[in-house]
């Protein structure tokens, strides 16, 4: 909590003409595979610093499945095209307060509804990785790696704060 503090501390400190500072909410699931009946919900903060093609995003999702809860924290590049509807590629990483960590890429879409109402939509893949301790064959105590694959699909609607 206090990272996503210090990081909406640093952004609002910057000059904020013709930037955007964006807070959302967003819910998505998995497309199918492994994770089926994967739920998530949580807001998110987006900056668009002065005259660039890129933002940087970050979110705080609380995640559901299989009877397991966690709370993810991602940190990302976004890129896009476009004033009115864009579109671009999204790449970062996450931790998970059930200490898996990973990396995400996707492909994101947003839609200007009103002067400071946008509605997006994301698909994103994700590399999910934790470790586990166990013991060999002779008892004695070791860590193994594991990890999955898996896509999502989010909706949600954001607000300019700064405009």
């Amino acid at each position: 909590m206090k990272l996503i503090a210090s990081i909406v501390f640093c952004l609002i400190s910057f000059d904020s003409s013709a930037q955007e500072l964006n807070l959302g909410i967003n819910m998505g699931t998995d497309l199918g595979g492994w994770r089926t009946g994967l739920f998530s919900i949580g807001p998110s903060l987006e900056f668009n610093p002065k005259m660039s093609i890129f933002s940087i995003c970050t979110e705080v999702n609380y995640w559901n499945y299989d009877n397991q809860n966690a709370i993810m924290i991602p940190l990302y590049l976004k890129f896009f095209l476009g004033d009115k509807i864009r579109i671009g590629p999204a790449g970062g990483g996450f931790l998970k307060s059930n200490s898996h960590y990973g990396w995400l890429a996707g492909v994101h879409f947003d839609t200007r509804l009103r002067n400071r109402l946008r509605l997006f939509a994301k698909t994103e893949a994700i590399s999910e990785k934790w470790k586990y301790d166990s013991s060999d064959k002779w008892g004695n105590p070791i860590v193994l790696h594991s990890g999955m694959f898996y896509l999502t699909v989010c909706f949600g609607v954001k607000y300019n704060l700064l405009e």
